[in-house]
């Protein structure tokens, strides 16, 4: 094509001097791709919040927002991922998921990239947690990685790290197995001297760390006849796990030494009615509170 060009329209002399002019070009693009200079500032989280909360019911659980700039000479982009390109903090054996987000970048399966850049500019980006994961209270980390990257030649012309953390809150939580309500009613049938009542609703415990289960009851681990009479008040014992409490003491802890899994323990509960003789016929109750607690001295 450049011969039939030259022999129409060109001399020798402006053949020459027009691919003279290409090869300067090219020199000089080349040169200034090679040169191009760029700075990221450190990676700098905007908010303080680091708790990941088992129970917490939203789309996402916990979001971890950060910030950075670029300064750049030539065309760039930023690609922030994990040192392990995961997208996960992990310890003890446990992790959690996360997602990036960036309403300006574009955020692959373990990374976040924003493209083109030049100038300088300042980037936003958020780390997602979505809610519904299980793991043991305690520390979680990981190790962000930003690196600016020349278009041209795919050569990383500057870094910066962070070292993330993220803290799954110490929590427990305390239902009727099968029952959706947080108060139940038992008949205890009639009342007989040393009578043991099995069919008392089962508890489910959930919890992230060793808890305490703690139980109390109106009657100080007594029913109550109707018609308020002391005399006739009848003493039980009530049995967690085969582990008898006795409730006229005021509060008593059951204590587990172990989290538990995502779908809960089972603790069985019954009672073990006292004396009964020379007590009136009538109606007896008293009321039971259970309430749970995690252990937030014992911790991985």
């Amino acid at each position: 094509m450049l011969n039939k060009v030259m022999l129409n329209t060109l001399t020798a002399k402006h053949l020459s001097f027009c691919g003279y002019s290409v090869l300067i070009s090219t020199l000089l693009a080349t040169f200034n791709a090679l040169a191009c200079d760029g700075q990221i500032t450190p990676i700098t989280q905007k908010n303080t919040n680091n708790h990941y909360d088992v129970f917490n019911t939203g789309t996402y659980a916990l979001q971890q927002d950060f910030t950075l700039e670029t300064s750049t000479s030539c065309e760039t982009q930023l690609v922030i991922s994990t040192l392990d390109q995961s997208n996960t903090v992990t310890g003890f054996g446990q992790q959690l998921q996360f997602g990036f987000y960036a309403s300006s970048g574009e955020s692959k399966s373990h990374q976040i990239t924003f493209t083109p850049l030049q100038g300088d500019t300042s980037h936003n980006f958020s780390l997602r947690y979505l809610s519904g994961q299980y793991a043991a209270a305690g520390s979680l980390s990981n190790t962000l990685k930003a690196q600016l990257i020349n278009k041209a030649t795919q050569q990383v012309i500057s870094a910066q790290e962070f070292e993330l953390t993220t803290q799954v809150t110490a929590s427990a939580a305390v239902y009727f197995s099968g029952l959706n309500e947080r108060h139940t009613f038992v008949d205890l049938g009639a009342l007989s001297s040393n009578k043991v009542i099995s069919h008392l609703p089962t508890l489910r415990v959930i919890s992230t760390s060793p808890y305490v289960v703690n139980f109390s009851s109106d009657g100080l681990g007594k029913l109550t006849h109707a018609t308020g009479n002391p005399q006739w008040f009848i003493d039980y014992q009530l049995m967690v796990n085969q582990d008898t409490l006795e409730l006229s003491n005021g509060k008593q802890k059951w204590q587990a030494t172990q989290m538990t899994s995502q779908l809960g323990e089972l603790i069985s509960l019954s009672m073990r009615i006292g004396n009964t003789e020379q007590k009136p016929a009538g109606d007896y109750q008293d009321t039971i509170h259970i309430s749970v607690l995690p252990e937030l001295t014992i911790a991985p």
